[in-house]
């Protein structure tokens, strides 16, 4: 589509938010994680066509039911005392998947600069987290193969000419930690000023089909891609069978053209031999950190640092760390699922209760056993019910 035909569907695009806003308006385009945390604050007020003809709904079997695919979307958020009317015009039709103009918000002009600062403050306030709980040694070669790489690279350009690219590959079993170590990179490179990406396996396979998976390959400026969740595409084809997400994948990662200071990760839960040999070669995966179950020092950490300090005056943390040893850091963090769950009931920080519950939950012969909050009634348990302890 050429540049004149793109002006003329933008230019249709704002006419309409304008008409639909009642003013003014400026185009924004959002990334994943901003249009995400905007979606958990916004009031969906309606939705309409581009023109006469009503919206395309789409009829989906998620928590949402049903929303639009093609058509404008209307909604408002709360920011301090005023009530910002917001609207999102979604185009499928548009000539390249991910092209802006597949998905343009608006605000009135007026608004913009308050709703500019209501987002960032959002997505920054999300992005204040302690570091990984990881060995120093680890998360020291993890944050120079990534972060300290894009620093890197960026002088190998400006002085040399030479554009670098790096793939990394975070693997182990699940709840180990990968996915807090790549959210970790992705907020430290934001701060510094490098562009990322969030990749996941449907919006993957959405653009595939599309035939324009090129683009999630791609930054307009030096940053991380981060692929999550794409086991499939990463698997040994001898085991799984070769199917079009191999061959795009594979050559997308290659890219026809050089690619200037990007970083790939990935996060697997396969072990190293289970992965593609044609993946896994040197130039494709340059790095490969294996996330194993914590040791003591690190559920420490865990509880210690990352816990609300209300709980952890409250614990055995010493008794804590001893039993929950052999444990993932997702098994860990249920642990303190219960524990709020427990207080909730009782206004009381009960280990001993919520290591038991932990237990039985795993045991096979306890299927019968009473789950979840215990019931009330006048301050009282319900007859009828067995309750485990």
């Amino acid at each position: 589509m050429s540049l004149r035909d793109n002006q003329a569907d933008l230019d249709l695009t704002l006419q309409r938010l304008s008409e639909v806003l009642g003013g003014t308006v400026r185009a924004l385009n959002l990334d994943c994680e901003t249009a995400g945390y905007l979606y958990r604050h916004v009031r969906r007020e309606g939705s309409t066509g581009f023109g006469a003809s009503q919206p395309i709904r789409t009829i989906q079997s998620g928590s949402r039911g049903h929303g639009v695919s093609f058509g404008i979307e209307r909604f408002a958020v709360k920011i301090g005392e005023t009530l910002v009317p917001l609207a999102r015009a979604i185009n499928p039709f548009a000539d390249e998947y991910g092209s802006p103009l597949n998905d343009v918000w608006a605000c009135r002009t007026e608004h913009l600069t308050m709703f500019y600062r209501y987002l960032r403050r959002g997505v920054e306030e999300k992005h204040r987290q302690i570091k990984p709980v990881m060995r120093t040694e680890l998360r020291t070669r993890l944050w120079d193969n990534t972060v300290g790489f894009l620093e890197r690279g960026a002088e190998a350009f400006e002085r040399f000419g030479v554009p670098l690219k790096r793939g990394v590959l975070l693997a182990g079993e699940p709840g180990n930690g990968k996915t807090m170590a790549a959210r970790w990179l992705l907020n430290q490179a934001s701060k510094l000023g490098f562009d990322w990406r969030t990749v996941r396996a449907e919006e993957y396979e959405m653009a595939r089909n599309h035939g324009s998976a090129r683009g999630l390959f791609e930054l307009q400026r030096p940053g991380i891609i981060f692929f999550d969740d794409l086991d499939q595409a990463l698997r040994n084809r001898d085991d799984v069978g070769s199917s079009g997400d191999h061959s795009t994948f594979l050559s997308e990662l290659d890219g026809l053209s050089i690619r200037q200071g990007v970083v790939y990760l990935f996060t697997s839960n396969a072990q190293f031999k289970q992965l593609d040999p044609a993946f896994r070669r040197p130039g494709r995966i340059d790095v490969f950190i294996r996330f194993e179950k914590p040791d003591a020092a690190m559920r420490r950490e865990l509880i210690v640092e990352h816990w609300p300090k209300e709980i952890v005056d409250c614990l055995p943390v010493d008794v804590a760390v001893s039993q929950t040893n052999g444990l993932s850091f997702a098994e860990v963090e249920e642990l303190k699922k219960l524990l709020v769950m427990r207080y909730l009931d009782s206004r009381e920080w009960e280990w001993n209760w919520a290591w038991d519950e932990f237990r039985n939950r795993g045991s096979d012969d306890k299927s019968d056993r009473f789950i979840g909050f215990v019931p009330r009634h006048n301050g009282h348990k319900p007859d009828g019910h067995t309750i485990v302890n």
